[in-house]
């Protein structure tokens, strides 16, 4: 019997990587198509809303993936058994992407995170490095090598002349 489920996205892990991984733990058997950059244009008209990724079920196609992977885990009761469990997923989920959009702004070239000019989001990611530095030596090692961006998002805001200066004087306590 052929798989009733197709999903398609680039030829990458992306935004469709929760998808394939909800639908291997679920032993789904379904097509993953998976579309080469050089493709896309052609593609482009095929896709709902022109976006990828989408999955074609039941001979129709839906886009949007976080919706694509809340249906699939609800259609495999991977969301939560109650009606409760399932509203506390969507929670974390929310709360799971929103991070995910965020990590996602630190792998281009941008270092502020807003308009190139410091803003709340700035000095809550350094609130945020600073604790992990503070609390795992390792993660200051990791972040000096693996995460050039964000290092450098957390020296500009520790250099900004009025950080610097309640840093100076900033008493050290546990959290």
């Amino acid at each position: 019997m052929a798989p009733k489920l197709t999903l398609v996205y680039f030829n990458l892990k992306g935004r469709a990587e929760c998808i394939r991984l909800l639908l291997h733990y679920a032993n789904v058997d379904f097509i993953d198509r998976k579309v080469e950059f050089a493709d896309w244009s052609t593609e482009k008209e095929e896709a709902p809303n022109h976006t990828l990724p989408y999955i074609d079920y039941q001979g129709k196609k839906y886009g949007e993936a976080l919706p694509i992977a809340r249906f699939l885990a609800k259609k495999y009761r991977l969301l939560g058994s109650t009606e409760l469990e399932q509203f506390e997923s969507d929670i974390l989920i929310n709360h799971v992407d929103a991070l995910r959009s965020a990590a996602m702004r630190f792998k281009t070239d941008t270092l502020l995170t807003v308009e190139q000019k410091m803003s709340f989001v700035d000095l809550l990611v350094y609130d945020v490095l600073d604790r992990l530095v503070s609390e795992d030596p390792d993660f200051a090692k990791r972040l000096e090598s693996e995460y050039p961006l964000l290092r450098g998002l957390a020296h500009t805001v520790a250099s900004a002349p009025n950080i610097r200066a309640y840093l100076d004087t900033r008493q050290d306590t546990f959290g």
